[in-house]
């Protein structure tokens, strides 16, 4: 299911975050500079979440911080340092334990992950507002999206949770809509062998703040 998302959002710019790095040996005449374009879809994978308590707000400032390496020459460990050079609007990750769950894998250290999801929160200069979360049951995607526009749904309540289930039809004011579309809000804090709805994707409006 990975490869055909990520194929989707490959071309979209709105989600790329531009760095610059500079990688520093003591043993290397000159630091290493680079400019590095992120993915559109930016991997959380599970070690990560487990060392931050199931947290996804660290996890994300974490995939966007400095980081460990090897220097190439001399095989020795470094330090990444990573400067935003880019925003983007959006900032939009996958998590993989939801890969393995789908799968059946049985993972021990999932049975006490507990996933903690801030629906604000700020890093480097700029404020993060979640306004999407993806899941993946029963062979589909279902999504909470917030403050989206319908025509049968009051379109000005910009600031609510709706659901959104695209292989449900309902009916509406005597006409069928596509989807079921209610008003809902998410949970927030997911035991994950207990929510049937389990978070793949996370999607978060990204705003600099005024200074930048």
């Amino acid at each position: 299911m990975r490869t055909t998302l990520f194929n989707d959002f490959d071309s979209l710019s709105l989600f790329q975050w531009k760095f610059n790095t500079i990688a520093e040996c003591s043993n290397c005449p000159i630091p290493i500079n680079r400019l590095v374009v992120s993915k559109p879809l930016i991997n959380i994978d599970t070690n990560t979440l487990l060392s931050v308590g199931g947290v996804t707000s660290a996890a994300i400032i974490l995939s966007l911080s400095d980081y460990g390496s090897q220097c190439p020459t001399h095989n020795k460990e470094i330090i990444v340092h990573k400067n935003i050079s880019s925003f983007p609007e959006y900032y939009c990750c996958t998590m993989d334990y939801a890969e393995d769950l789908q799968r059946k894998k049985d993972d021990i250290q999932l049975s006490s992950l507990e996933l903690k999801i801030k629906e604000d929160f700020e890093f480097a200069g700029a404020s993060f507002e979640l306004v999407g979360i993806v899941y993946f049951q029963e062979m589909h995607y279902t999504v909470h999206v917030k403050g989206p526009t319908h025509p049968n749904f009051l379109p000005n309540r910009t600031g609510r949770w709706f659901y959104h289930d695209g292989l449900k039809p309902t009916i509406v004011k005597n006409k069928p809509i596509y989807g079921l579309l209610f008003e809902n809000s998410p949970n927030l804090k997911i035991n994950l062998l207990k929510f049937e709805l389990k978070p793949y994707i996370l999607i978060y409006k990204v705003n600099l703040n005024d200074f930048l």
